[in-house]
């Protein structure tokens, strides 16, 4: 607006110290985008940097006429926002320092010359009001429609995390009921096996022996499975390892590791992470699981740096998921397996461990040529 005011309509405008605010503010800008790749803000930082937009604007504006400039009313903008993305008493320092800026234009400000606001000068002071009021509204409704949408977020991966931890209880609660009767079940299986053995009875009954021994682990494994995750991150210490050997133990521990290429550039291949390995490894081992059982000849899984995050690719060559149905991946007991072949609680537990670590889950996938998923995760986990 500065260019085309001083420019378009040949209206002189103090260049100089109005250029020197603008490089200030968008170097900090900068440094703040830069700083936010390497970690987490809060609300005092918050508080700072809206205080310091406050502080460009209130330089902008002490140089264009003070008060009497159209664009005072983007002080609104910095109120909507404190307002919408801090707690109380953070918005009501954003809203008094707001006014305390504004009230400061009315007796110290540099006057425009020729703006007497009267006749074509009034009109171009009324036209610029109406600009002032679409950018303040625009960038109001932008900002604040992109907070609700990451508040959204939050709330659905507090929701995810809820849900998990109830799961985790009913789960703990299951095992611990269930624990007594399954080892009564094993042990007499075991016993009638080895009499059916020792009086050489069809085979088909020692068989049916077999397959009940092999269910009740198939039941104690969904159990341990479903309560996983109750408190054992919290237990699990942080350690740095390279991504190249905690891809390969993951691919060790499957029978059909053949069929899992791990491709690592030099760079990533020794890049450290600091995460509780056991508790990552359930994650990664679930998604690994499942492009397997979609995968028609391999799975490939990629490690690339992004900034300060890693990210991890997991890619088969199955048929791929319609959107219909890649839009419910990862939702508790959402599966498209058989009703014998899984509880569709693996992708689910993976993204609810990926976020309590501060990392992301996404599913790429177009029918007939695949799925990738994609973790997200900072090098050191939180």
């Amino acid at each position: 607006m500065i260019g085309i005011i001083h420019f378009g309509f040949q209206f002189p405008l103090p260049i100089i110290p109005l250029g020197a605010t603008l490089t200030l503010e968008v170097v900090s800008n900068l440094l703040l985008q830069s700083l936010s790749r390497k970690q987490s803000f809060n609300e005092r930082w918050a508080t700072s940097v809206l205080l310091l937009d406050i502080v460009f604007l209130t330089v902008l504006l002490y140089f264009t006429s003070g008060p009497s400039n159209p664009f005072s009313a983007l002080y609104l903008l910095h109120v909507a926002l404190a307002s919408v993305v801090l707690p109380s008493f953070h918005s009501w320092i954003i809203t008094l320092f707001a006014i305390g800026g504004f009230a400061l234009l009315f007796p110290l400000n540099r006057p425009l010359s020729g703006l007497e606001h009267h006749g074509h000068e009034m009109d171009l002071h009324l036209w610029g009001m109406w600009v002032a009021l679409g950018i303040t509204g625009v960038a109001t409704v932008y900002f604040v429609r992109h907070i609700r949408e990451l508040l959204t977020q939050k709330e659905e991966q507090l929701s995810r995390t809820r849900t998990m931890q109830a799961l985790a209880s009913m789960a703990a609660s299951a095992a611990h009921e269930l624990a007594t009767p399954l080892s009564t079940i094993a042990v007499s299986a075991k016993e009638l096996e080895h009499r059916f053995q020792t009086e050489k009875l069809p085979p088909d009954f020692v068989e049916d022996i077999r397959l009940i021994r092999d269910e009740i682990d198939r039941c104690k494994g969904i159990l341990t499975q479903m309560s996983f995750q109750s408190g054992h991150i919290r237990g699990e210490s942080f350690i740095p390892i390279s991504l190249s050997s905690f891809l390969e133990s993951i691919r060790t521990e499957f029978s059909e590791k053949g069929r899992i290429r791990i491709d690592l550039d030099e760079e990533t291949n020794s890049i450290p992470i600091t995460v509780p390995p056991d508790t990552l490894k359930v994650a990664v081992r679930n998604l690994i699981k499942n492009a397997l059982e979609a995968s028609i000849t391999s799975v490939r899984i990629q490690g690339s740096r992004v900034h300060s995050m890693i990210k991890i690719t997991i890619q088969d060559d199955g048929p791929g998921m319609p959107l219909d149905i890649l839009s419910h991946v990862g939702e508790p007991f959402f599966t498209t397996k058989g009703k014998d072949q899984g509880m569709g609680l693996g992708i689910f537990l993976a993204r609810s461990i990926l976020e309590q670590l501060g990392g992301t889950l996404e599913f790429n996938s177009e029918v007939g040529k695949g799925t990738s998923a994609i973790i997200t995760l900072r090098k050191t986990a939180r």
